[in-house]
């Protein structure tokens, strides 16, 4: 870290190296950097570039549930670890009206993946069959390894903006408001699907076009199961220790899925033909606590508060409505 002026500068390095028996070992340097500028005392300016490493989890590389699914999920033993780099560039900047603090963030920021990993449907035969014509392959052998398996795609693009408001402040001498609004917007692909993508101008053309259309051939590269916006709201008050919060968060509906759902997946085509149907989701959680002058604090939590059924990831559920207590202590 250094500090000077108005300058706030960091960097940091790191060296990785990840080892499982049977897999090939992976090492990698991984570099980060950032700066912050303070123009006046209430606007400041950042920027931020880093790398990031991942190698894949033991459930990617190794789970098999071949014979024991409908559509089963297949091990892949030569997943190669997913590897990147991310950029952002912001601006903040603080209000007081009264005895209200606000503060008002805008960020644009740019992630590149190489072999990133996605669970993808198709049809992986065991290495025996590698030699036998498709058209000599039995047809009960075909269905038997038709299914899902984590493969890396190896180059993908997320670029996006996120905006964001706080503000604070007393009503009145006891009661304390804090608020929270946000909105980020994201469009990530997969080049290999438009290999024009790749040139950085052509995807920010494409970007800036996809906020305010839903065209599908403009969304045709995106990688699957991913939203484009989401929305949070949070309001939280507190009384002479009392506190009453509630927040909301809404996403998008998934823009790209893999085709056999619609054969596959019970009640799905019904579903997304249902009138009216979105895809859109959203929820709503509440909680409810005390702050003690001395003991910590007690919060009483509600998530899903109108038990609504919804997925954050696809086909994957949500919990119902449920309650949760919590004690907090800071020292």
């Amino acid at each position: 870290d250094y500090l000077r002026g108005r300058w706030a500068l960091n960097t940091g390095f790191r060296y990785e190296y990840f080892s499982i028996s049977g897999i090939e070992s992976r090492r990698i340097p991984v570099f980060r950097a950032g700066a912050n500028y303070q123009v006046d005392p209430t606007l400041f300016v950042r920027a931020n570039f880093g790398q990031g490493f991942r190698f894949p989890t033991f459930t990617e590389i190794f789970i098999s549930t071949a014979g024991r699914e409908a559509v089963p999920i297949f091990p892949n033993l030569n997943l190669r670890p997913e590897y990147g780099w991310n950029a952002e560039i912001g601006l903040k900047k603080q209000l007081t009206i009264n005895t209200w603090r606000h503060y008002f963030d805008f960020s644009l920021f740019w992630l590149d993946y190489r072999d990133l990993v996605e669970i993808t449907f198709g049809l992986y035969l065991p290495p025996r069959w590698d030699t036998v014509p498709p058209n000599q392959i039995p047809l009960d052998t075909i269905v038997s390894y038709l299914g899902f398996q984590a493969q890396n795609v190896a180059f993908a693009r997320n670029a996006g903006l996120e905006l964001s408001w706080t503000s604070e402040g007393h009503l009145t001498d006891q009661l304390f408001i804090r608020t929270l609004a946000g909105y980020t917007y994201s469009l990530p692909v997969d080049v290999n699907l438009d290999s024009t993508l790749r040139n950085p101008f052509r995807y920010f053309s494409r970007f800036a076009t996809s906020l305010y259309t839903n065209e599908n051939p403009l969304l045709n590269a995106m990688l699957k199961y991913r939203n484009r916006h989401l929305i949070k709201l949070d309001l939280e008050a507190t009384w002479r220790g009392l506190l009453l919060g509630i927040d909301y968060r809404y996403l998008s509906k998934v823009e790209r899925i893999d085709e056999v759902f619609r054969t596959f997946l019970p009640g799905y085509a019904d579903q997304i033909n249902k009138p009216g149907y979105t895809g859109n989701e959203y929820f709503i959680n509440l909680r409810i606590g005390y702050r003690t002058p001395r003991h910590g604090q007690f919060t009483f939590i509600v998530n899903n508060l109108t038990n609504r059924e919804y997925m954050i990831r696809f086909v994957r559920p949500e919990a119902p409505r449920n309650f949760t207590l919590q004690y907090r202590i800071e020292f």
